[in-house]
């Protein structure tokens, strides 16, 4: 539930491409290394349906989630903003799993494809059985710093601005921007660590953070 800078409070929902059920462990988050299977399939019709129904109740926006289990994100939302007009596609990216000019480019056409409805939402990784399991072995640190890599190559293609970058995790020779007349998806980035605090005040739009109670939140923001 982010606060943009207007002051306005936004309101999001979940969809859940790992399944959904009853309770909250059957959509889609972790457990014992693993992530568990919802009850119900996440079928194209179904999924069809949450949309619609996020947009009939005014959510302002839903989160398209990634990892071990679940469809790609980049195909569903694809799929799926073609469904509703109004409500936004918060799409999960995990640096490491994909290059950033690449990203930028596929986010220049969902762009296209939703009128604009596109946000990113950068996930520097999971669990370490996930992450090695997809071939990621990258300590926490490491991970946090290969994302601000990302998000500076990201950025700078689809700005325009882009000149060779040679980075400890990436390199670019520059060229012509991606998306010179779309406009740039908003980043949301969370992660309670010192790095990952860094990582987002330096590249992202709005800060993520768990419903923890208000004194807990307090003592990190203030």
């Amino acid at each position: 539930m982010p606060t943009p800078a207007n002051g306005a409070i936004e309101i999001d929902w979940f969809l859940p491409t790992n399944g959904d059920g009853s309770h909250l462990t059957s959509s889609g988050l972790p457990s014992v290394g693993l992530f568990q299977q919802g009850e119900r399939a996440p079928t194209l019709d179904y999924l069809r349906q949450v949309v619609r129904a996020a947009e009939l109740g005014d959510f302002d926006g839903i989160m398209v989630p990634t990892a071990s289990g679940f469809e790609d994100p980049w195909l569903i939302t694809a799929v799926l903003a073609q469904e509703v007009r109004r409500l936004r596609f918060l799409l999960t990216v995990r640096p490491g799993l994909e290059l950033p000019a690449y990203s930028a480019h596929r986010a220049a056409t969902l762009q296209l494809l939703s009128d604009g409805r596109l946000d990113l939402h950068v996930v520097s990784g999971s669990s370490r059985f996930e992450q090695r399991s997809l071939g990621d072995f990258l300590e926490h640190d490491e991970r946090y710093a290969r994302t601000a890599e990302f998000l500076e190559v990201f950025q700078s293609v689809w700005s325009g601005r882009s000149q060779p970058y040679h980075g400890r995790y990436y390199r670019s020779a520059g060229g012509a921007p991606i998306a010179p007349q779309a406009p740039a998806p908003a980043i949301y980035f969370g992660g309670a660590s010192q790095a990952a605090e860094q990582v987002g005040a330096a590249h992202a739009q709005t800060y993520l953070m768990w419903c923890e109670p208000p004194a807990m939140i307090a003592e990190r923001i203030l």
